[in-house]
């Protein structure tokens, strides 16, 4: 089996759990192998072949992080690096600069935490990626843009109606 034939795999955080608060990137964040949130680092990882050959790896800053230069610098984060990117955007990164790498793969796979992020999975879609997304169980999934409004107030007693509705019915 070629290269070509290979999986992009954008693995979640793999939490490293710690007790300070001087390593890089150290904040509270949910750990799943523990099932609690406690302090620890976090990266993005790529890999070929369903995490058989890391390719990339991104350390991810939390904004507790990049909103405290002074914290960042004395720890040595460099200036460029200072600057807060989502766990999807560093994979997104990741998946540009394999593809401009000349790195052949055929389809991107990821985790419930990328798979719940419409902007996403649309970000990947105009990058003209095939993807397969884990995506949590009640979790709705629309093949056309619901068009999200918030509706006007029907009698115009009582609040303002502040939850996005739907326009497009769905069809089963």
């Amino acid at each position: 089996m070629g290269l070509k034939n290979y999986v992009m795999a954008a693995r979640n955080q793999k939490p490293n759990p710690k007790k300070g608060k001087k390593s890089v990137g150290v904040s509270r964040q949910w750990i799943g192998q523990l099932g609690k949130v406690d302090n620890c680092q976090a990266g993005v990882f790529a890999a070929l072949g369903c995490y058989v050959a890391p390719i990339d790896f991104r350390l991810y800053l939390p904004e507790v992080w990049t909103d405290d230069k002074n914290r960042c610098r004395d720890a040595g984060v460099p200036e460029e690096a200072m600057v807060f990117k989502r766990k999807h955007d560093l994979a997104l990164e990741m998946v540009d600069y394999a593809r401009s790498k000349g790195i052949s793969f055929n389809w991107v796979g990821f985790d419930g935490l990328y798979g719940e992020d419409p902007a996403f999975l649309r970000s990947l879609d105009k990058m003209g990626e095939i993807f397969v997304a884990d995506v949590h169980k009640n979790q709705r999934i629309y093949l056309e843009n619901p068009e999200p409004v918030v509706p006007s107030s029907k009698s115009g007693k009582g609040k303002e109606p502040t939850k996005l509705k739907r326009k497009i019915r769905y069809r089963y």
